[in-house]
């Protein structure tokens, strides 16, 4: 939310455009693997499992080395669409580490404690090998998104890099439980901020390397619909939208902007269609609006000023929905999501400001349907910003949580609706 005529003082940083060594091996790896994924045949089954695992900063320069602590927990989510000796491996990952360092503002050294977490997103090709003993080998490779915030005694910092990864392990497969360690690299340019004082002012590169173990299910088939329109719904629902972070933005080596906003309710509308086995497609719009309150603060002065206004949230949501459990008159899915959000509106006070800012999270959901037939009542519980995709340059950003109730019509006739 940034004041009318006020300057920033943070300078732009050139950004370099090169996957590096790691990136040019998996584009190798994919183009040569993906032409026998996509032609293996048959039927594939879904398997969604959770990952954790150790991961560790294994190429980065002296900032990230002198700052944070060498090794620190990943947490994420695998959906492998998988085919008898092929698989397409998706991935989201979260890893944090924290520490403490040393920057400067003016002639005054400020030390503190510093905190660097990402979210890391990998889409890529694997292939396994069986062996005598019941345990698979399996290799794979392919680009991965990297969305990172850097927080410091100064500022906050957040972007997003590309890079890639490779990935190598072992797995056992069971009837409908698997296991699979492996251990993964990515290399991500453009990952680590250099500060000069506290403004950033270059960029250094980053690769983590996690061991990880992931215990996986096998997702039970879908039978398949009676008739194309068997493949669609409809929903209407309440939005409950609970900001859950609080923004500061410094505009100038003596003044800071902080502001937070009201949780409040509003109106959408959505769409869903089946794709494949347990997957569908879900898209939606909705629109809310919550209160701003803003503060204009002078530290040095031990002075603030205060402003409020209402603003516009609108949203747009693509889903892939991962179905967990099929029952006559219970449907329950999993969903990762991608959200474009857009600010707008004033807030009046002590001070004046504009609120225009837009940008694409990513994020995760927890869906229910509950009924039997065309109608059906909706449940939903969405975190629409786990990572910061692009946008929001500065100033105010909800990371909002939903909470979403509202009615199904589905069409057409048969199991498959």
């Amino acid at each position: 939310m940034p004041v009318e005529k006020a300057p920033t003082a943070v300078r732009p940083i050139r950004r370099k455009s090169r996957l590096g060594p790691c990136g040019a091996a998996a584009v190798f790896v994919l183009a040569g693997l993906a032409p026998p994924a996509v032609l293996s045949a048959d039927e594939p089954s879904y398997d969604l499992g959770l990952s954790l695992g150790v991961a560790s900063a294994a190429a980065s320069d002296a900032r990230f080395d002198g700052a944070y602590d060498d090794s620190w927990a990943e947490l994420g989510l695998e959906l492998g669409i998988r085919w008898e000796r092929w698989s397409l491996e998706l991935t989201g990952a979260f890893g944090s580490t924290s520490g403490r360092d040393v920057l400067t503002l003016g002639n005054d050294a400020i030390e503190g404690t510093v905190r660097y977490e990402y979210h890391r997103f990998d889409l890529g090709v694997a292939r396994s090998w069986a062996s005598g003993s019941g345990w698979r080998l399996f290799a794979g490779a392919g680009p991965t998104a990297f969305a990172w915030r850097e927080e410091n005694p100064l500022l906050d910092r957040e972007d997003t890099a590309l890079g890639a990864h490779l990935l190598v392990g072992v797995e056992r497969r069971l009837s409908v439980w698997s296991w699979r360690f492996a251990l993964r690299y990515a290399h991500v340019p453009d990952a680590i901020e250099i500060f000069d004082g506290f403004d950033p002012v270059a960029s250094e590169d980053l690769g983590v390397l996690t061991l990880s173990v992931s215990p996986r299910r096998t997702l039970e088939p879908v039978p398949a619909p009676e008739s194309a329109a068997a493949r669609w719904s409809l929903r209407a629902q309440v939005v409950g939208v609970f900001p859950t972070r609080e923004s500061r933005l410094i505009l100038t080596p003596v003044s800071l902007l902080d502001s937070e906003a009201d949780s409040t309710a509003g109106l959408g509308v959505g769409a869903a269609v089946r794709l494949v086995g347990p997957l569908r497609l879900a898209l939606e719009v909705f629109h809310a609006r919550p209160t701003l309150n803003g503060s204009l603060v002078f530290p040095g002065a031990f002075t603030s000023f205060s402003n409020s206004g209402e603003i516009d949230v609108w949203g747009g949501i693509v889903g892939v929905d991962v179905q967990l459990v099929e029952q006559p008159t219970l449907r329950l899915f999993l969903t990762p999501l991608v959200a474009y959000l857009r600010y707008d509106g004033r807030t009046r006070g002590e001070f004046s400001a504009v609120v225009d800012r837009d940008g694409w999270n990513a994020g995760l959901g927890l869906e229910a349907e509950v009924g039997r037939g065309r109608w059906a009542g909706r449940f939903a519980l969405r975190h629409l910003a786990i990572a910061r995709l692009q946008g929001f340059p500065s100033g105010f950003d909800l990371e909002p949580v939903t909470l979403d109730a509202g009615v199904v019509y589905r069409f057409g006739g048969g199991s498959g609706r």
